[in-house]
């Protein structure tokens, strides 16, 4: 997870440990902006669920970097947030990297399947 350290950091590592998973879920609360500018590594799964204006920039960091083939990035509250997303949407819409799909789950989900 990436986040900055506030009471919401503390309560999600108090519930990885509560729920017996924290010794495989790395926390870092340096920032997502940080985070992207240092860190290397490939993920396979990614949910966003932060600032909503600044989602299709870091997609666009996260695609340059830290996605191979195969990546799902799930980006949480596209229903009822969606109007915050535009740059989000319009650069999904034109990558010929990416499939998605719309789920009507919770707040509305997309999915987002890297395939290239």
């Amino acid at each position: 997870t990436v986040d900055f350290q506030n009471d919401r950091s503390k309560r999600a590592a108090a519930n990885f440990k509560k729920a017996g998973v924290l010794d495989y879920i790395e926390q870092n609360t340096q920032g997502i902006d940080a985070f992207l500018k240092h860190d290397h590594r490939k993920y396979e799964l990614i949910f966003m669920d932060a600032a909503k204006k600044d989602q299709g920039r870091w997609l666009q960091q996260l695609l340059s970097h830290h996605v191979r083939p195969g990546t799902i990035i799930i980006v949480d509250d596209v229903d009822t947030m969606g109007d915050r997303m535009e740059d989000l949407f319009l650069f999904v819409k034109s990558s010929k990297r990416l499939k998605t799909s719309r789920e009507s789950i919770d707040d509305g989900l997309l999915i987002i399947k890297v395939i290239e």
